[in-house]
């Protein structure tokens, strides 16, 4: 029996909070809600990989009091091999599945405690700050630390506009600043921070919001976060269905980040109950990033039948999906508050039905801004490909009930979900998929939470324009590794250790004064695989390790490799092999 089923993976609520304005001169300022996220094949901090996840700290310098803070900061590891949910397909974990443990060919039980692969350093641009003198050190313990790397957040539109921040090793145990205040509640599927507390229901979807004081007004906005799809559901003959949220079966099985500092990862499963028939087969896993003051869903799937397709009871069944709406609909404790967009300018939320522009940018980029005295909302959807019939606005604002999209949903016998009735409800609708042609949705939705009120228009389109331009972060020093009391008389590239290897090889330069120096990997056909390092050195011997992937983070085949060295008059290339 062949069983085909076209799925919507829905956006999970994400939060942020701001305590400073937004275009102040200094970058902390101008971007304080932008956490950075950097894994450790990254430029910027690839010359640590191979360093103990538990001795690396990020620092930040005071210019004004000239000396260091340690900042907050945390390291997620990752580790790489076979989904539970479907064995034949490999990703990277966040948390290892427990029946790892007991898989002779996999036997891990834990992640490796090493900053390499896919591992990420996640920090807050806020707590960034100015740039070192050269010969600052930290000293701990009467031990005397240089800085392994300067880290130079720039905004991307004016490079003038930079934060710093420094990482050391060291093996005296420090105690890392936790002002963000994450809480997980297990029993109650919530979580709270300083700024911040939401509650999701049964289904996974999100029904509870709070924006603290004194930034927020400290009562819940949300009735309930929206999710509709409807189409055609054929096990021996065709039926018409409407999924809403509370069709949505949440697994008890969540996993979350124990000990966050400024990222709460969850990672959940979630798949669809009709009536009494739980669709086990098709769980899909949905991981939630959440920051202080920001947190993102990113990513999709094909709404192509032959995509999502399984066997049941030798039935064939098939769903085609015709249209969905996805909306975020406010209580009557968001009266007052106002809805903006590119193309509204302020629709008063009132419960009192409203004449809107519904139109939408293709592809979507779309922001929209709901505020007031209560604090304020900001969502950004981006979808890169859509071959709907047709999309647009869902913006539906009536205390007395209903739905605005009931002309493309059949509600008959289905009443509306919630408290029933709608104060500024918003999303997106995607409307009549043409049935003969497959949908690919690639879901990449962020929401804020802003304490700043009774903002405008003219504030959200330039708040969408920091989003869709992060900032740029380089390396511009990697202290040497192990340390010459006389620099060399030349430039050298030496043989790099192990060779061959498997996993990682160390290589190993030389410089006799600071210098520009590029390290590049290529492969048999010359291709360029990685680029090691682009930054100055000192004088002295360094080494910079290679785990064996390329600029994407992908592993490459076993093989000959070859990494390049060149820095002015100087080029030499060095031979590696990579055993598996």
């Amino acid at each position: 029996m062949k069983k085909r089923l076209l799925l919507f993976l829905t956006c999970v609520v994400c939060l942020t909070f701001s305590g400073a304005s937004l275009f102040a001169a200094s970058l902390t300022q101008e971007r304080p809600y932008e956490p950075v996220v950097l894994p450790a094949y990254h430029n910027a901090v690839k010359s640590l990989a191979g360093a103990r996840v538990d001795q690396m700290y990020l620092y930040a310098w005071d210019g004004d009091a000239e000396q260091w803070r340690l900042m907050p900061f945390q390291i997620d590891e990752q580790t790489f091999g076979p989904n539970p949910l479907n064995p034949k397909v490999s990703k990277w974990f966040y948390f290892i599945p427990p029946v790892w443990a007991d898989v002779d060919s996999i036997n891990i039980s834990d992640h490796n405690g090493i900053f390499d692969d896919h591992d990420e350093l996640v920090f807050m641009v806020a707590d960034c700050g100015d740039r070192a003198p050269a010969d600052a050190y930290l000293e701990t313990d009467g031990e005397k630390l240089l800085p392994k790397v300067e880290l130079v957040i720039r905004d991307p539109q004016n490079a003038d506009n930079a934060a710093y921040a420094y990482l050391f090793t060291s093996a005296m145990k420090k105690q890392i600043p936790t002002p963000y205040e994450f809480q997980y509640f297990e029993a109650a599927d919530s979580v709270s921070t300083k700024y911040y507390a939401f509650g999701l229901s049964t289904s996974g979807a999100v029904d509870d919001i709070v924006i603290q004081k004194p930034g927020g007004s400290g009562e819940d906005l949300l009735d309930k976060l929206k999710i509709r799809f409807s189409g055609i559901l054929d096990f021996a003959f065709p039926v018409s269905v409407l999924v809403k949220e509370h069709d949505f079966y949440l697994f008890p099985d969540i996993i979350v980040t124990q000990h966050p500092v400024v990222r709460l990862i969850r990672d959940s499963r979630i798949t669809l109950a009709l009536g009494d028939y739980l669709i086990e087969e098709l769980a899909f896993p949905v991981v939630t990033k959440f920051y202080p003051y920001s947190g993102f869903l990113k990513g999709g799937t094909s709404l192509a039948p032959e995509d999502l397709s399984f066997y049941y009871n030798d039935v064939e069944v098939l769903m085609v999906v015709n249209s969905m709406r996805e909306s975020w609909d406010y209580n009557e404790n968001a009266v007052g508050m106002k809805f903006y967009n590119k193309y509204n300018n302020g629709v008063q939320i009132d419960g009192v039905p409203d004449n809107v522009d519904t139109s939408v940018d293709l592809p979507i980029n779309n922001w929209d801004l709901t505020t007031g005295d209560q604090g304020s909302l900001f969502k950004i959807a981006q979808f890169q490909e859509q071959k709907w019939g047709g999309v647009e606005l869902y913006y539906f604002d009536n205390k007395k009930g209903g739905e605005a999209d009931s002309t493309i949903f059949d509600y008959a016998g289905k009443p509306d979900t919630g408290d029933s009735v709608s104060y500024g409800d918003n999303g997106i609708l995607f409307k009549n998929k043409p049935d003969q042609d497959s949908v690919t949705i690639e879901l990449n939705y962020t929401i804020y939470f802003v304490p700043e009120k009774n903002l405008t228009q003219q504030w959200g389109e330039n708040f969408a324009a920091i989003i869709n331009n992060p900032v740029d972060v380089s390396q511009t020093l990697i202290s040497s590794v192990s340390e010459t009391k006389r620099a060399p008389e030349n430039f050298a590239l030496l043989n790099n250790y192990p060779n061959p290897f498997n996993g990682a090889t160390l290589i190993r330069f030389s410089a006799p004064a600071r210098a520009f120096v590029r390290l590049d990997i290529y492969d048999v056909q010359g291709r360029l695989v990685s680029n090691l390092a682009a930054d100055y050195f000192d004088a002295g011997s360094h080494e910079v390790r290679w785990s064996g992937v390329n600029d994407k983070g992908e592993l490459m085949p076993s093989g000959v490799y070859y990494c390049r060295m060149q820095t002015g008059d100087f080029s030499r290339a060095l031979k590696l092999l990579m055993i598996k």
